[in-house]
């Protein structure tokens, strides 16, 4: 089947996006624990919340993507 009924897709869209939420709250809950523990150390502090950023857009980049089909 070359496209799918509309119905399945947006079904397959919102799960997406739902599945995307789940995984940058994961990520975000991660990194800012380590953030919590570290958090007398500034430069420890700066590394995670770079982390934080490239994930974010790599993660914002992706949805994006799978939104725009």
């Amino acid at each position: 089947m070359k496209y799918l009924h509309n119905s399945s897709f947006e079904k397959t869209k919102a799960e997406l996006e739902e599945k995307g939420c789940s995984y940058s709250n994961a990520v975000l809950i991660g990194i800012t624990s380590l953030i919590r523990y570290d958090a007398g150390d500034k430069g420890k502090v700066i590394e995670y919340a770079d982390k934080i950023d490239t994930s974010s857009q790599h993660l914002l980049g992706i949805i994006n993507d799978v939104l725009d089909i």
